[in-house]
């Protein structure tokens, strides 16, 4: 890679993946997440041990749509952790982004499809 390259803060997603990339994630948070935190362009999201396989599926997904977004996963014991981090020029936008991470009732804004930059 190009030390000037920047990825586009676009989603790459294609229209008929979006329905079910939203289920799964929906899914994954109802069942499974047991915190989160968003501060500024960061959402830092905790989930149950034995997630830890199905967030590793959904961040390798996200990357491949999303790859202007950072996504770390450390496991532990007792915890999976996920640190989601949107580029700074991103700004008030990134609650947006990470609507689909975060229980529908603390989203200020509605979900929007993959990393909200697409319609």
């Amino acid at each position: 890679m190009e030390a000037n390259y920047t990825p586009a803060l676009a989603c790459t997603l294609e229209l008929q993946e979006m329905g079910p990339r939203l289920e799964r994630l929906r899914q994954l948070t109802a069942t499974q997440l047991q915190s989160h935190q968003l501060e500024g362009n960061v959402l830092r999201l905790v989930y149950r041990p034995d997630a830890a396989t199905e967030v590793r599926a959904v961040v390798d997904l996200e990357r491949g749509c999303c790859g202007f977004v950072d996504f770390q996963v450390h496991e532990g014991p007792s915890r999976v952790d996920l640190t989601i981090t949107a580029p700074e020029a991103v700004g008030p936008t990134a609650e947006w982004l990470f609507a689909q991470f975060m229980p529908a009732t603390s989203a200020k804004a509605p979900a929007r499809p993959c990393c909200g930059s697409c319609g």
